[in-house]
């Protein structure tokens, strides 16, 4: 069991990496394409059409493909003045119980954005933008970050339980 429950954490980190490397791209294309609609369009007198549109979808897969990563290696905004004075068991207290109230606005949203991404399948919408573009692969990228930071945000609440029952996780952290 513990090999597994190894396995699938081990599973989860990578694709989180690879999702994040995605994101990385996503930026490098935004940046990319914003100046090249930048010199298109100040330079050449010639603006590209719907650049702006397809920056924005980049944007939101920047968005949601590195949030399970910046949880995982606790890049996300906290303030941990007060914290970082407790002990250990004290911090893993607190880490778990942000970890369960941060699940229930996680499954949420993850309801909430498989049922937009159905619906845009089901009705085939398409953007009102010059493009014209099929949303259903832009509304997935939203619950498909949502599912990997659940899933970093389940290891980081089975983290916390470790260390508060005194084991060290099978990580050979805690």
């Amino acid at each position: 069991m513990r090999r597994l429950v190894n396995s699938l954490i081990n599973f989860i980190e990578k694709a989180s990496n690879f999702l994040a490397r995605l994101a990385s791209c996503s930026v490098v294309a935004m940046m990319l394409l914003v100046t090249f609609s930048v010199v298109m369009r100040y330079v050449f007198r010639s603006p590209i059409v719907g650049l702006d549109e397809i920056t924005a979808y980049l944007l939101l897969a920047c968005a949601f493909f590195a949030a399970a990563y910046t949880l995982r290696v606790k890049g996300h905004i906290s303030v941990d003045i007060i914290v970082m004075r407790l002990s250990k068991k004290r911090q893993a207290f607190l880490s778990s119980i942000t970890s369960v109230l941060s699940l229930v606005f996680i499954v949420v949203f993850l309801w909430g954005s498989c049922k937009l991404a159905a619906a845009s399948y089901a009705g085939n919408w398409h953007s009102e933008g010059p493009l014209e573009i099929w949303m259903f692969p832009v509304y997935l990228l939203i619950p498909i970050g949502c599912l990997f930071l659940l899933l970093q945000d389940l290891i980081q609440l089975k983290e916390g339980i470790t260390c508060l029952r005194g084991k060290k996780n099978q990580r050979g952290q805690g």
